[in-house]
């Protein structure tokens, strides 16, 4: 992060200061003081050397390897010109690797659309005055942030949509004014809390739903409300002003009592009351299209999906399994955002949570808790789910779903159907293996793309379609091995062929690929590791 003098500093600069204000009732000064405090949730992004000028080089994600070069998106020459191939010659996936070697360079900075006073970041799509942040799309006003659309005036924050005026909000949708919280979902003004809906003025409560003016769960008037907020803004203005940092909500839980003895009719009743979904467990759906994916993509129809999750995986953050400390049910729990760090004895089932907002401090303990003491009450109430059901069918072991059907394995997928192995493939159809590949169909192993249809392990790819093995490529049809290029139709290597002989080298290279495919049940490549001389 920058001094001040550049445009995009100064003015994110304002925009923290004015959501301080917001926030804390105080401005807190330079933000360039509080980046390690905010880059706690928000992710830093990874930065390199450009092989072309030595210049620096911002990546939105680790998964290249160790000796891959790379280049800044801004030194691309998209109308560079490569000799042919001789086809012929090339005899398979190892052979090509070896003769492209110095054509393959991963693009970091990418600053695409309509973007402008953007600094130390990537994967930014028409946005303005961004610092420090990768994956942002249709955003303005953001710092220390990773995963955010349609938002403003965030710090330190994940996985965002819709909201705006929020430091290190985790998990928000249409919400504004939050600081240090989890999961929550059309509220407002609302501070160290996690799995908020519809909630106005809370401070540490949890699994709250269409709640005003609450502390620890516990509703109380509006003055009174104010009153203790105050006393607890003045706590954490105090800590950032000496130390430029405060406990967060994470510090608290890691570090809550146990209090679990006292509330044991409460959880009797709750894993009572609760209405537990039965789990679905057919597989033949989602193999049945996972095998004519294949099918359409390779010329080979694969299958299972479980025989093939470990290469399907690799590159995507998978769902995790643990116990609710309420039942003992196994729940589904997703490991972004930090959500894998919420202690594992305070996870509840997803029945269960909504269930749990009858667990409150007392009004003695309400008026006593503060940011310092709060391990000491906060145990009492805080449990919660790392997951989400909104409207889905035919799911197995998935979590944070909405109006979705037919996954195995998914995770933060909104409106997908037939997905397996796959993180948030938004509104997507027969995807798999994938991360963050959006609006996209019939894709298998593709990364922070959008509008793709018939790709195989392709990243940071647009507008594409029948493509594989390439890497920051934008309306591509028909191409394989392209590494930042444009508009070419039947390319190997960022050449165009002739149809016949660009149809002849793709048969044989699928032939090769789901023949490997069926019988190790894996690649010994994939788009992140042909570019790396360890290969």
């Amino acid at each position: 992060m920058n001094d001040s003098g550049s445009q995009a500093y100064d003015s994110v600069n304002k925009a923290w200061k004015s959501t301080t204000r917001v926030l804390l009732g105080e401005e807190m000064g330079e933000i360039r003081e509080y980046k390690d405090w905010l880059q706690e949730y928000g992710r830093a992004p990874r930065h390199e050397k450009s092989s072309l000028s030595g210049k620096p080089v911002t990546l939105s994600l680790n998964e290249y390897g160790s000796n891959a070069k790379f280049i800044a998106f801004n030194e691309v020459d998209f109308q560079k010109r490569f000799a042919p191939l001789n086809i012929n010659e090339i005899k398979d996936i190892d052979s090509i690797v070896e003769a492209l070697q110095e054509r393959f360079c991963y693009a970091g900075g990418l600053t695409l659309g309509n973007s402008r006073f953007v600094e130390g970041s990537s994967d930014i799509h028409n946005c303005t005055y961004i610092l420090d942040s990768h994956n942002i799309v249709d955003s303005s006003y953001i710092a220390c942030t990773y995963m955010a659309r349609d938002s403003e005036m965030l710090f330190g924050c994940d996985a965002i949509g819709e909201a705006t005026h929020s430091i290190r909000g985790l998990e928000l949708w249409k919400s504004t004014r939050c600081f240090d919280v989890f999961e929550v979902r059309m509220s407002s003004d609302c501070y160290y809390s996690f799995n908020l809906e519809s909630c106005q003025n809370c401070f540490f409560s949890f699994n709250l739903k269409a709640k005003n003016y609450s502390i620890g769960n516990l509703e109380l008037g509006r003055d009174a409300y104010l009153k203790r907020k105050e006393a607890l803004l003045e706590e954490i203005r105090d800590s950032l002003s000496k130390k430029k940092k405060v406990a967060g909500i994470l510090d608290i839980l890691l570090n809550a009592k146990d209090r679990s003895a006292e509330i044991k009719e409460e959880f009797a009743e709750v894993s009572r009351k609760a209405e537990y979904h039965k789990e679905f467990s057919d597989m033949s759906g989602i193999d049945k299209v996972f095998s004519g994916t294949s099918q359409l993509l390779l010329g080979k129809a694969l299958g299972p999906i479980k025989a093939y999750e470990p290469w399907l995986s690799r590159h995507v953050l998978m769902p995790e399994f643990y116990k609710s400390a309420i039942s003992g049910k196994q729940a589904v729990l997703t490991s972004y955002s930090k959500f894998g760090s919420f202690p594992r004895n305070r996870l509840v089932a997803l029945e269960e949570a909504p269930l749990l907002s009858c667990l409150k401090l007392s009004q003695k303990e309400c008026d006593s808790i503060s940011i310092s003491s709060a391990p000491e009450y906060i145990g009492k109430l805080a449990y919660s789910t790392g997951d989400a059901d909104i409207q889905n069918a035919r799911m197995v072991d998935c979590c944070m779903m909405g109006f979705s059907s037919n996954c195995y394995k998914c995770t933060v997928a909104p409106d997908v159907k037939n997905s397996g192995c796959s993180f948030w493939p938004r509104a997507s159809e027969s995807i798999f293996g994938c991360h963050s590949s959006h609006e996209s169909k019939f894709v298998i192993n593709g990364y922070f793309s959008s509008k793709i249809s018939r790709a195989f392990e392709v990243d940071l790819c647009r507008d594409c379609s029948d493509i594989y093995f390439s890497h920051n490529c934008e309306a591509m049809q028909d191409a394989m091995f392209c590494f930042n290029a444009k508009n070419l139709k039947k390319a190997i290597g960022n050449v165009q062929y002739p149809i016949e002989e660009y149809k002849r080298f793709k048969s044989s290279l699928l032939e090769q690929i789901s023949g490997e495919l069926e019988k190790t049940k894996s690649l010994h490549f994939d788009i992140y590791s042909i570019g790396s001389a360890e290969a």
